[in-house]
């Protein structure tokens, strides 16, 4: 009986520890949920992203690398992919093919409880699952779904602010700025309600870049004060402070960004942080002419322990403090200068290049190089600082590119010009004998001037581009077809400051070249209406005839002028020359200016039958202005008059030719005039229809030669031959 008394006492207990054991699920659905599926779903993940760490752990770790934004900057071009910025995000192809299977997985896994266990204890964590395994698949639509299912169902659950960044992130990369721009917004909210700071760092970043990409530095800085200044813990107020001192460094900001840098150590900054904060405040003091400053901080940092694997990037900061030195006039060299004041700019160079081949911010030196040399008119230098510059992929490697392609058409079109122009000099004094054509080395002159004004209006540099053009426009030949382009450039940058002369080049441009892109775009300008733009053989050449019906003639000439020298293969070619021929012969009376259109037709379109209409004379023309005797061929012919014929009189031969009377002979048998007045008749005459054969030939005899058929004897004369020609007679 006490056995029994006391038996439930172990009984309680064990449920006891069973609820205890079961305190983290709801029920046993869920226990049965997570041990069976979701926590294989955490297994997998992990593993997943450890394989992504691993991979990134293997990159060397290194300073980021700053440069200031000069005037040209070039903007990273957005207009395919995601932005720059958020690559870092992206897991390529490479890095996710040993953990495909498992991510996979992590779908089929999810599915299935989102399917059996839709409300589970579970759902929220794998909604986040499958959402951040569809972005590194690199399915950002899904990836977006799935963050949206888990804020619509979880909005003020603990992985919200987490599937609001991812959220944002998705946007984003699908460039839809605007979107991903609200939804960042709400990130930054939830995560200041949630408290997660990593969440609010990330996002306070790509709110940063979205601002920069803008060209707005002060909205971009605006997040990172906040942050600041809300923040509780050290290490994130340190990172924060340095990303707000890189926008002002980057941004040639450099008395807010000395101190910004300046402040970061009053945080808890790692050694990364702290050596990229002296490092950038070293350029910073640098740049404001504290160069004294510049080098012991420099000189500290080289001989700092902690900072020795990243000796090369401060020898590189100190190539570019020292080439600022050289640069500073005013600048006093202290009378016991240190090592690091000492050293030229060649010992520097030589130093960083030998600590570390292709060192990124080496490569900004050399961009900084090149950009000094430029502002002092030192252009070829700059160019080989430039190519430097863009050897490997940096932050100023699209700007660097482009200036050297500046200046290295700027290198080529300057050589160009001073050749010709001493060639086009030497024409001039030559003697006829070895005289150069110079018409070919003038157009050729105008093009390399233009392609001057061409780079100088990319370097914005409005004088020289107004020089350039100007001679481009003045002195090609409107023959030309590149002159067109010269107007209309020399008139695009005169406009605000001589606008009638603007339109003047415009009108010439309409009457020399109306059918190119500049002429059909300066008559728009000018206000002409669509009937003016024609885009046609067949239009030009019924504007020419429209105009000579009004009695425009002038106009007339230029459309026809046009068909023949951009149409010349064309039917209307040459009734176009036939036209301005005919207008100067007939209207203005110009005999000479008609000649040389004629001959111009004749020479061109010799077969034509406009050319066979004025060819004669032409040629009376040209022997008569030669002097020369007229060939009969083109004197004047004496009209011979017919003899008239007598109208013919019915039953009378006009010609009183001798009537002759034809003896046919007579025939026998059927009649068929008989037989049509009297079909009758054939009957009555039947005998003559069947005869005998033999009949027919038997008196007949064929002539020996068939060529008696063709020469028949005369009556009455002999034939050649011997061979009687026996005469055929119809038969009875």
């Amino acid at each position: 009986m006490k056995i029994r008394q006391y038996l439930h006492i172990p009984l309680a207990l064990m449920m006891v520890l069973l609820i205890a054991s079961c305190s983290k699920v709801s029920n046993f659905s869920d226990f049965t949920t997570y041990y069976n599926t979701f926590y294989n779903m955490e297994r997998l993940m992990w593993e997943a992203e450890d394989e992504f760490d691993f991979q990134e752990d293997k990159k060397r770790i290194e300073p980021r690398i700053f440069v200031p934004q000069p005037e040209f900057y070039v903007q990273e071009e957005y207009t395919m992919g995601p932005p720059p910025f958020l690559t870092e995000f992206i897991i390529n192809k490479q890095q996710r093919q040993p953990v495909n299977i498992k991510l996979d997985s992590i779908i089929i896994k999810g599915s299935k409880i989102l399917a059996h266990k839709p409300n589970g204890n579970y759902i929220e964590g794998s909604l986040w699952l499958m959402a951040k395994t569809f972005f590194y698949q690199e399915d950002w639509l899904n990836s977006q779904v799935k963050c949206s299912e888990l804020i619509d169902k979880f909005q003020d659950g603990e992985l919200s602010p987490d599937a609001h960044l991812l959220y944002s992130k998705n946007l984003l990369i699908q460039r839809q700025y605007e979107a991903g721009a609200m939804m960042l917004s709400r990130t930054v909210d939830i995560a200041w309600q949630k408290k997660r700071y990593d969440i609010l760092s990330e996002a306070f970043r790509i709110e940063a870049e979205l601002a920069l990409m803008n060209n707005d530095l002060e909205k971009a800085l605006r997040p990172y004060r906040q942050a600041i200044v809300q923040s509780e813990e050290g290490t994130l107020k340190a990172r924060w402070q340095l990303d707000m001192a890189a926008l002002l460094y980057r941004k040639a900001d450099f008395v807010r960004a000395e101190e910004a840098f300046r402040k970061v150590a009053d945080y808890s900054p790692n050694y990364l942080q702290r050596f990229e904060a002296h490092l950038y405040r070293a350029g910073s003091l640098a740049r404001l002419g504290r160069l004294e400053e510049a080098f012991d901080l420099l000189d500290k940092l080289y001989r700092d322990g902690k900072y020795e694997e990243w000796q090369s990037y401060t020898a590189a900061q100190l190539a570019v403090v020292t080439h600022l030195r050289d640069n500073d006039s005013t600048y006093v060299a202290p009378l016991k200068p240190s090592d690091f004041e000492s050293m030229t700019l060649v010992q520097a160079e030589k130093l960083a290049d030998s600590l570390l081949q292709g060192n990124g911010l080496m490569l900004a030196h050399h961009f900084e190089k090149g950009v000094l040399n430029y502002n002092n008119q030192k252009w070829k230098e700059a160019r080989q600082d430039f190519a430097k510059a863009k050897v490997k992929r940096t932050p100023i490697f699209k700007t660097a590119d482009r200036m050297f392609e500046l200046m290295n058409n700027w290198d080529l079109a300057h050589t160009k010009v001073n050749r010709l122009t001493k060639e086009i000099d030497a024409a001039e004094t030559a003697p006829d004998s070895v005289k150069a054509p110079k018409d070919s080395l003038e157009v050729e002159l105008c093009d390399n001037y233009f392609r001057l004004g061409r780079v100088h209006e990319e370097l914005n540099n409005p004088d020289s581009v107004i020089t350039y053009y100007q001679y481009a426009a003045e002195n090609a030949p409107l023959s030309s077809s590149r002159s067109a382009m010269y107007l209309y450039a020399y008139a695009r940058v005169i406009r605000e400051s001589d606008p009638f002369r603007a339109d003047s080049l415009l009108d010439v441009i309409v009457e020399t070249h109306p059918l190119t892109e500049y002429g059909k775009d300066a008559q728009l300008q000018l206000g002409y209406t669509n009937s003016f733009v024609i885009d046609t053989v067949a239009d030009l050449y019924s504007s020419g005839v429209n105009l000579m019906r009004v009695r425009d003639f002038k106009y007339a000439i230029n459309q026809f002028t046009n068909v023949f020298a951009f149409y010349p293969s064309s039917k209307y070619a040459p009734k176009s020359l036939y036209s301005i021929g005919w207008i100067f012969e007939k209207h203005f009376e110009m005999a000479d200016s008609a000649l040389y259109y004629y001959k111009l037709l004749i020479d061109n379109y010799p077969l034509s039958e406009y050319a066979e209409d004025v060819r004669l004379g032409v040629s009376y023309k040209m022997v008569l202005s030669s002097g020369e005797e007229i060939p009969d061929s083109l004197k004047e012919r004496q009209a011979i008059n017919p003899i008239p014929v007598p109208m013919p009189v019915k039953g009378k031969d006009p010609q009183n030719r001798p009537t002759q009377k034809l003896d046919m002979p007579e025939r026998k048998g059927l009649d068929p005039m008989q037989i049509m007045r009297d079909p009758g008749s054939i009957l009555n005459n039947a005998e003559g229809l069947i005869q005998n054969p033999l009949e027919v030939i038997k008196n007949f005899e064929l002539p020996t030669s068939p060529m008696e058929l063709l020469n028949p004897t005369e009556e009455g004369e002999t034939p050649t031959d011997t061979t009687k020609v026996i005469k055929f007679e119809p038969p009875e």
